[in-house]
């Protein structure tokens, strides 16, 4: 099945000469190929324990997120062809891109708060640019 949207990894060092600490690291060059947009914002989400961010589709807005702390689960429908998929996912797993006109819900399953890091080409949060809309 073929997606508008996709997954990619992502490095994690886990460097057994420094216990304790993890670094993850993101190339934009590498982002921007996926999204086949420049970016020009990067922001973070702070989602409360059983929120849902989103539920809403973009005209322009197209994004790679990465989860930063928690656990989510990730809703995607493809506005165009019907397609649907559902991804669980958690820190140190994958980006996925959000193109546009791809309607979206992030909801917080974890037990804690958690955390996304968004790359975007355009500003978040403009008005003219989101549609929102119930899930059916």
């Amino acid at each position: 099945m073929t997606t508008a949207w996709k997954t990619f990894p992502y490095p994690v060092d886990h460097d057994p000469e420094k216990p304790g600490r993890v670094q993850s690291w993101f190339s934009l060059e590498t982002i921007e190929q996926e999204v086949k947009k420049p970016l020009r914002w990067v922001y973070t989400n702070r989602i409360a324990q059983g929120a849902i961010a989103g539920a809403h589709t973009h005209l322009e807005h197209e994004v790679a997120v990465a989860t930063l702390a928690g656990t989510f689960e990730v809703y995607l429908r493809d506005q165009t062809t019907g397609t649907d998929e559902t991804y669980i996912l958690r820190p140190e797993s994958v980006l996925f891109t959000i193109p546009k006109n791809v309607y979206h819900e992030v909801r917080n399953v974890g037990d804690q708060e958690g955390i996304i890091l968004v790359f975007s080409n355009t500003k978040p949060r403009e008005e003219h640019d989101t549609i929102y809309e119930q899930n059916t």
